[in-house]
């Protein structure tokens, strides 16, 4: 798990956070001008920490494989859905 923390308001291309950066669902960075749509924005944050996450494990010897998948399909079977 990761902190998700200011993830809406920082930006995935450069890293600046400020609440600025921020209108409802536009995402502008104001040090890199980046646009995009906020919770896209957002989630680009949350993946990177993952990835940061991640790095950090493999240095420590962990073995990535051993960490719990998404069971996205499991989500989708429980509304009614084939997967």
């Amino acid at each position: 798990m990761v902190n998700p923390v200011n993830s809406s308001r920082e930006c995935a291309v450069c890293g600046y956070t400020n609440a600025a950066n921020r209108h409802k669902n536009k995402f502008h960075c104001k040090r890199c001008q980046h646009d995009s749509h906020a919770d896209v924005n957002a989630s680009e944050v949350i993946s990177a920490r993952c990835e940061d996450v991640d790095a950090l494990w493999a240095q420590a010897g962990g073995q990535a494989n051993l960490r719990s998948k998404p069971r996205m399909g499991r989500r989708v079977q429980e509304r009614g859905h084939r997967t």
